[in-house]
C-alpha cells in the first residue's frame, strides 16, 4: 500500500498530467487506490482538491514510514543481541574444544609412540629372521646349483644307464622266482634295455627303460613297438614292459596300462608303467602284478581255445554228416538227371524226324483261322505293336525289330502260310479285324 500511495503522489505532483507517464506508472492497484481517495472527497464530481489528497497521502506515508523505521530498529536490536550472545557461546565452545583437543592429541600421540615402538621391535625381529633365512636359502641355492650343474653334465646316455641300473638292482633282488635272471641287453639291437628270463616258470619279458623328466617322444614309443614286435616274432611266449622312471605318464597310455598284442595268432601282453621318482619297491610290486596278470589271462585264453576247438570239432562232425548226406542225394539226382537228359535227347530226335516228315508231305497243322491270328496278335501285343493306324502299325514293327514283311509273316508257320502272298495293308486289315474279336 505504501508503494501505491507513493506512486499516486508522484502522479499528482507532476502538475500537467502526462498520459504516457500515467500508462507506464499507474497499475490497476494504483488506479483503484486513487479512486478510493477521490471517493473520500466531498463529491466525486467536484473539482479534485489536490492539496487535500497530497496531505492525506503524505500523512499515510509518514505513518507507515515511522512504523517501518520502528520495526527496523527493533530488528537491528534483536540482531545485535543475537550477535553478542553468539560470540560469547562461540568463545565458550572454542575454549572447551581447545582443551579437549589438546588432551586427545596427547593421548593419541602416546598410543602412536607405543605402536611405533612395538612395530620397530617386530621389524627388528623380522630383519633378523630375514638374515637367518637369507643365509639358509643361500646355502640351499648353492646346493641346488651344484646338483643342477651335476645333472646338466649328465648326458642322456648317463641318465639311461642310471635308470637301467635302478631297474636291474630292483629286479635282481626280486625273490619270487628262484631262477629269474635279469640280463642287460642295451647293446643288442631290437632287444630293449633288459630281459627278465625264467625257464622254470616260463617267463620271458623284454624291458625298456626311460629316465627323462619329460614325456617319452612318440618316435621313441614307435621304436619300442617295433622292437617288441620283432621280439614277439622271435620268442613265441614273450611279453614286454616299458618304464618311465621320472615322468608321470606315457602319451596315449597314461600312468599304467596293460594291453594285449596278437602276433602270429599268439597273444602277448605289454605293460606301460610311469611314475615320478619311481622306487625299487614300486618296480618290483608292478613287475609281480604283471606276471600274475599274464598267468591269469593266459590260462583263460588256453581254456577258451580248448572250448573253441571242441566246438569247432563238433561243428565239423555235423557239417561232414550233412555233406555226406547231400553228396549221396547229389549222386542220386545226377543219375536221374542223366536219365532225363537221355530221354529228352531221344524225344528231340523223334520231333526232328516228325517235323521232316511233315514238311516232306506238306502237312499243315489243323489250326482254325481265329487261333492262328489270335496267336499272332498276342505276340504283337507282347512286343508293344501299335495297331491303332496302319502307319503306327508299320512304324512300331520296325521299332520292335521287324525290318521287313518276311520277318513279320514268319512269326509262325501257320501265319506264314495264311498271309505269304498278301501285302502289308492286307495283313494289317486282317489282324485289325481279328484284333477287335480278341478284345
Amino acid at each position: 500500500m505504501y508503494n501505491i500511495n507513493k506512486n499516486i503522489i508522484d502522479i499528482l505532483e507532476e502538475g500537467d498530467i502526462d498520459i504516457d507517464y500515467i500508462n507506464k506508472i499507474a497499475t490497476p492497484d494504483i488506479c483503484r487506490a486513487f479512486i478510493n481517495l477521490l471517493q473520500n472527497t466531498k463529491n466525486i464530481d467536484d473539482t479534485i482538491n489536490e492539496t487535500f489528497i497530497k496531505q492525506r497521502l503524505n500523512t499515510d506515508y509518514l505513518k507507515k514510514e515511522e512504523n517501518l523505521n520502528s520495526i527496523i530498529d527493533s530488528q537491528n536490536r534483536t540482531i545485535q543481541q543475537l550477535e553478542n550472545r553468539t560470540t560469547q557461546e562461540i568463545e565458550k565452545i572454542s575454549h572447551k574444544l581447545e582443551n579437549r583437543t589438546t588432551q586427545e592429541i596427547d593421548r593419541m600421540c602416546q598410543e602412536k609412540n607405543k605402536e611405533i615402538d612395538r612395530m620397530s621391535n617386530i621389524i627388528s625381529e623380522l630383519y633378523k629372521q630375514i638374515e637367518r633365512d637369507h643365509d639358509r636359502f643361500t646355502h640351499e641355492i648353492n646346493n641346488l646349483q651344484d646338483i643342477g650343474y651335476h645333472k646338466l653334465k649328465q648326458s642322456n646316455t648317463d641318465k639311461g644307464l642310471i635308470g637301467e641300473d635302478l631297474v636291474f638292482n630292483s629286479l635282481s633282488n626280486y625273490n619270487n622266482y628262484d631262477d629269474l635272471e635279469i640280463i642287460k641287453v642295451a647293446n643288442q639291437k631290437g632287444s630293449g634295455d633288459l630281459i627278465a628270463v625264467s625257464k622254470k616258470y616260463d617267463i620271458n619279458i623284454m624291458i625298456e627303460v626311460k629316465n627323462s623328466q619329460g614325456p617319452t617322444p612318440m618316435n621313441q614309443l614307435e621304436v619300442f613297438i617295433e622292437h617288441y614286435r620283432d621280439y614277439f616274432l622271435s620268442y613265441n611266449n614273450s611279453h614286454a614292459i616299458i618304464l618311465s622312471l621320472n615322468y608321470h605318464k606315457f602319451t596315449g597310455k597314461g600312468s599304467y596300462k596293460i594291453e594285449p598284442i596278437v602276433v602270429n595268432d599268439k597273444t602277448h601282453y605289454v605293460m606301460y608303467l610311469a611314475c615320478r621318482n619311481m622306487s625299487e619297491d614300486y618296480i618290483r610290486e608292478n613287475f609281480n602284478n604283471f606276471i600274475d596278470y599274464i598267468k591269469i589271462h593266459s590260462k583263460k585264453s588256453e581254456y577258451n581255445n580248448i572250448n573253441l576247438l571242441k566246438q569247432l570239432e563238433e561243428s565239423n562232425n555235423v557239417l561232414q554228416s550233412n555233406i555226406d548226406d547231400w553228396d549221396s542225394k547229389k549222386n542220386y539226382y545226377m543219375s536221374e538227371i542223366d536219365k532225363i537228359n537221355k530221354i529228352i535227347k531221344k524225344l528231340m530226335k523223334t520231333m526232328e524226324y516228325n517235323k521232316k516228315q511233315m514238311e516232306e508231305h506238306n502237312f499243315f497243322h489243323n489250326y482254325s483261322s481265329y487261333e492262328i491270328y489270335s496267336e499272332v496278335i498276342d505276340i504283337l501285343h507282347n512286343k508293344n505293336i501299335d495297331m491303332s493306324t496302319f502307319d503306327s502299325f508299320k512304324k512300331s514293327l520296325k521299332i520292335a525289330g521287324f525290318k521287313d514283311k518276311k520277318m513279320l509273316i514268319e512269326i509262325t508257320n501257320s501265319f506264314e502260310r495264311k498271309v505269304k502272298n498278301k501285302s502289308y495293308e492286307d495283313i494289317y486289315d486282317i489282324l485289325l479285324q481279328y484284333n477287335k474279336c480278341v478284345l
